[in-house]
């Protein structure tokens, strides 16, 4: 028995590939297809004694099916999930009617769900669905082929990540059986979960603003959302309905989710159907240029009060705010795992073979002898030949010691594997579905960024205030499109127009930010200090009421507590004994304040300069970063244009070295896992700079505004930051970096 396989697109996506089975008593080889991507050309891969058995459909995305309608002849099943296969007909509907996928019809009365062993081709060659994570209904595939007495047993990952998707579990390598060839797809995405966080966050926080928020996502990315925001309302109790528009409610539907935030509206006449103020409406395509998501964005389009975030899993070009007159965004959504994740899974499954995937160029350079595998990270054309009578072929560049390694732990696997051994490890592969429930931990979600960004269970000092009145920590609520902050502090009547267009200059901000400021307590005494006062003010005069008053008042009932009859008792029935109590009072206020603090979190390098500076004016880095921060919030609040300059940090490296430095910076790269020399180079140079990039906090001591005036900062839609951290980091790098 012979296996090999070949790269069906290695000058496209390389998701695709050919996996060629012969056998010694049959004449013609079989031949698996794993998806379709684009540029798949069976016509050129595939001999004369060569058939196309089946293919093995990983999920329902573009880059996964593109090539479908060309590459499927022979009669071939095209083997998927029970849930993939539910959203095929909208699919397919779809690519006919947007990519120009043909035969449709064909294709889905050859399509076959598989939840178990299913044979391809007697008990020669059988597939078993593996949950993989990425995507809703998203599967890999386990591949047992038998030849007599020779086995081998191939596992194909398909795209996955080790988070939940939708509720479907992400890849657990440890639960599968040990594997001889490992077809693995190494895209990766180290800031996947930081980037969901902010996309859930960002909705989260503009929904309970009260704003009509549209969310333009690809098919199975809005429904994945759309369960997420059901979550985030079980989890954190946070109101957010969800209006899915269109294909994205098509797939949400076949599904067979049901979720009770969630309103689905497959077909719509009107858009006002699809709308709710504070909540969000997902449609498709992600940019909004045609389809349901393009009739929902014109028809808000001109709404300064409206928000769109655009959802991004390729290579489009975004609606900017040149085109929107509320707040726009784009995010970034690859759902891959880290890099780290790969290594967990090979060294979990333990392959002979590993061959690596849906990866091109140099980025599969760092692959080759990276494991106690035959690694074959090529994106090669041409076939390549894994198993040949009994025997596993090593790849040519494979050094020795590798070699040895593996050849060991081959005749170990050999001397151990037995029919009943395989099926009874076959019989423990978990299988696959759905969960019950959303977990947002689970699925990569960080809850404590959204509880912060909502100020959920924050507690009074950490909002800056030491004892809130009942309504001052309300949600912020709409009417007529003009929003009324009431989170904190109580403000003036004045409503703001949320618009990320407003400039620092502009008079809807400049009246905003005077009615910040005609809040501002002067030095000592805070808003809830003063509120005190008249409060201790009412008990005074009350007390001295019930003892002295012998005739109640006509119309009050004997009950006087406006700020005139506090003002005229207290003027009347002791000032001295009111200014002492309120003295005391305040005096055990301060006492309270000055124990009170916060902290954030800022760069290291950022922090370093701080506690440099500081040393060298002799001060420390507490008092110097608190003095720089209420300086930054004073100049906005002046309106100033502070934040005209800043950008995010993105460091960067570009070297260059002589080619023999290059090979032994990569070589050292590759020894420690780390993805390039730059990215090595960066990391030994913050070492020498002392960075340890676990010391990020800095403690903030706060008299009762600085963390809420951060959080207002923050919450601002012409702010450039997102949360308090960041304002205080952009304060310092203002000083620092001058």
């Amino acid at each position: 028995m012979d296996i090999s396989y070949e790269h069906a697109n290695p000058r496209k996506g390389n998701e695709s590939y050919v996996i060629r089975i012969s056998e010694n008593h049959v004449e013609s080889t079989s031949c698996l297809l794993v998806d379709a991507g684009d540029g798949v050309d069976l016509d050129a891969l595939l001999g004369a004694d060569e058939h196309l058995s089946a293919i093995l459909l990983t999920h329902a995305h573009l880059d996964h099916y593109k090539s479908i309608d060309d590459a499927h002849r022979h009669g071939a099943p095209i083997i998927t999930s029970p849930d993939t296969a539910a959203v095929l007909n909208n699919v397919f509907t779809e690519g006919e009617r947007r990519y120009d996928l043909s035969n449709t019809d064909q294709l889905l009365g050859r399509v076959e769900p598989i939840s178990e062993w299913h044979d391809i081709l007697g008990d020669s060659i059988k597939v078993h669905p593996v949950s993989t994570g990425h995507a809703p209904g998203a599967c890999g595939f386990l591949i047992h082929i038998s030849d007599g007495e020779q086995q081998v047993r191939i596992l194909a990952t398909g795209d996955f990540t080790g988070r939940d998707a939708a509720g479907y579990p992400g890849l657990e390598p440890n639960a599968y059986p040990e594997v001889d060839i490992l077809f693995l797809t190494a895209a990766t995405n180290e800031e996947m979960e930081a980037q969901l966080t902010e996309i859930v966050g960002e909705v989260t926080a503009r929904t309970n603003a009260g704003s009509k928020t549209l969310c333009t996502a690809s098919g199975l990315t809005g429904v994945h959302l759309a369960t997420l925001f059901a979550a985030v309302e079980d989890e954190l109790d946070v109101s957010i309905p969800v209006i899915l528009a269109g294909h994205v409610a098509k797939l949400y539907d076949a599904l067979g989710y049901d979720h009770g935030n969630v309103t689905s509206v497959p077909e719509f006449t009107s858009t006002a159907e699809c709308f709710e103020h504070g909540g969000v409406t997902i449609a498709g395509p992600e940019v909004p240029v045609d389809g349901s998501s393009g009739r929902l964005f014109e028809s808000i389009k001109d709404d300064a009060s409206a928000t769109l975030i655009q959802i991004q899993g390729g290579a489009t070009e975004a609606k900017t705010q040149s085109d929107f007159a509320g707040t726009v965004s784009a995010h970034e959504f690859s759902n891959h795992p880290p890099e780290e994740v790969l290594s967990d899974v090979v060294e979990s499954v333990s392959p002979i073979h590993t061959v690596i995937e849906h990866q091109q160029g140099d980025s599969l350079q760092r692959y080759k002898d990276k494991w106690n595998s035959f690694s074959w990270a090529t994106g090669s054309e041409g076939e390549e030949t894994l198993y040949r009578d009994g025997q596993y072929i090593a790849p040519p560049w494979v050094n020795t010691y590798i070699e040895q390694q593996v050849r060991n732990r081959e005749g170990q696997v050999d001397t151990s594997r037995a029919d009943a051994a395989l099926l009874d490890a076959v019989e423990e592969i978990p299988e696959i579905g759905r969960r019950n429930d959303i977990d947002l931990s689970q699925e990569g979600v960080k809850t404590t960024a959204i509880k912060e960004r909502l100020h959920i269970g924050s507690s009074p000092n950490t909002a800056g205030q030491e004892a809130a009145s009942p309504d001052t920590n309300r949600n912020v609520e709409a009417n007529h499109n003009r929003l009324y902050p009431t989170i904190g502090p109580e403000l003036p009547e004045k409503s703001i127009t949320r618009s990320s267009e407003i400039g620092l200059g502009d008079s809807d901000l400049k009246t905003s930010v005077e009615g910040l400021i005609d809040t501002i307590q002067p030095p000592g005494q805070t808003e809830i200090e003063d509120s005190r006062l008249q409060s201790t003010a009412r008990e005074i005069h009350t007390e001295k009421t019930n003892e002295e008053e012998s005739e109640p008042d006509a119309e009050t009932g004997g009950e006087k507590t406006s700020e005139e009859d506090v003002k005229e008792q207290s003027t009347e029935h002791g000032t001295a004994e009111l200014e002492a109590t309120t003295v005391t009072q305040l005096e055990e206020q301060e006492d309270t304040s000055e124990k009170s603090s916060f902290t954030v979190e800022v760069d290291p390098a950022v922090r370093e300069l701080a506690r440099q500076h500081a040393e060298e004016v002799d001060n420390s880095l507490d008092i110097f970063v608190q003095s720089t921060v209420e300086s930054y919030i004073s100049d906005i609040l002046r309106g100033t244009d502070a934040w005209a300059d800043t950008a995010p940090i993105e460091r960067s490296l570009d070297l260059e070295v002589d080619a023999a430095l290059e090979e032994l910076l990569a070589r050292v790269a590759t020894e420690k896992h780390i993805d390039s020399m730059e990215k090595l180079t960066l990391n030994l140079l913050k070492e020498a700079a002392g960075l340890d990039k676990e010391v990020r906090e800095i403690t903030l001591h706060d008299s009762g505004s600085l963390s809420a005036h951060l959080a207002a900062v923050a919450e601002n839609d012409a702010s450039p930051y997102e949360t308090r951290n960041a304002v205080v980091e952009a304060a310092l790098e203002r000083v620092l970096l001058e």
